[in-house]
């Protein structure tokens, strides 16, 4: 039975396309290559996989790979209103390993329905395993990059949140959560949407050592860093909303800068 899980794994990238393995093939000898430059026994996530797996042949390489990666359908959300996903457009990212190698690739977005970083590329949609990939850094709209971190809030240990302030006493991530409900009588374009997804983002803030779910508003955070006053004439002056992520980061630090 050991000996058919290699073989059912590689067929399940024959069925994919041509693309799919080739850019599978290209990431692998990549990541090949990064890895034999430090010493593999040292890196916790990944060692035991390149050790039971050769990765001579292109089959190796793509059930190396298959490992990390996993097809998915394009149209699954075909019957949904909504949409799933971080950001409007896939976008350029980087993913990184436990020990920071990383590799650019685009496009990718993250599925927060799923909580799974995902790659599109006409046909061809794939979804990453957070274990061999905890974190990445996706551009968001704005054109800065975010740092999503696998497991960063507690409440959410199977999914991704954005890492947007990490100072050395106070911390401040976004957090989407998107549920589904029933979508009776929704009509969609293409026909009947039976079903909707409802995306919720909200900020938490690292405070003594605890995440804190804290709202939208600067009000909100103000009151959980203890700085209400302080943090609302700030962002009323500079004229900033904690929803924006380089705001966000600026009232964060500035809250740090208060701290006695």
């Amino acid at each position: 039975m050991k000996r058919l899980i290699p073989l059912l794994l590689f067929s399940t990238f024959l069925c994919t396309c041509v693309r799919a393995q080739n850019w599978s093939i290209a990431i692998m000898d990549e990541w090949r290559s990064k890895l034999y430059q430090r010493e593999i026994e040292f890196d916790p996530l990944l060692a035991k996989s390149v050790a039971e797996v050769s990765t001579e042949t292109d089959a190796g390489r793509l059930e190396y790979l298959n490992q990390s990666i996993r097809p998915v359908v394009v149209e699954r959300y075909a019957e949904y209103t909504g949409d799933p996903f971080q950001y409007p457009a896939f976008t350029d990212g980087r993913l990184r390993d436990a020990t920071g190698g990383s590799i650019a690739l685009a496009p990718l977005n993250y599925n927060a329905h799923t909580g799974r970083i995902e790659f599109a590329d006409q046909e061809v949609q794939l979804q990453f395993i957070p274990n061999f990939f905890p974190s990445v850094q996706l551009r968001n709209p704005a054109g800065n990059y975010e740092l999503l971190v696998y497991g960063l809030l507690p409440d959410f240990a199977n999914y991704y949140s954005v890492l947007a302030y990490g100072g050395s006493r106070l911390q401040a991530a976004y957090h989407l959560t998107v549920t589904e409900a029933e979508n009776e009588g929704y009509s969609g374009g293409f026909g009947t949407a039976t079903k909707r997804l409802i995306p919720v983002r909200t900020i938490y803030a690292k405070v003594d050592g605890r995440w804190r779910r804290v709202g939208t508003k600067v009000k909100q955070l103000g009151k959980a860093l203890g700085l209400s006053g302080e943090l609302r004439a700030y962002a009323k002056r500079e004229r900033l909303d904690p929803m924006v992520y380089a705001d966000l980061k600026r009232i964060m630090a500035y809250a740090e800068s208060l701290l006695p």
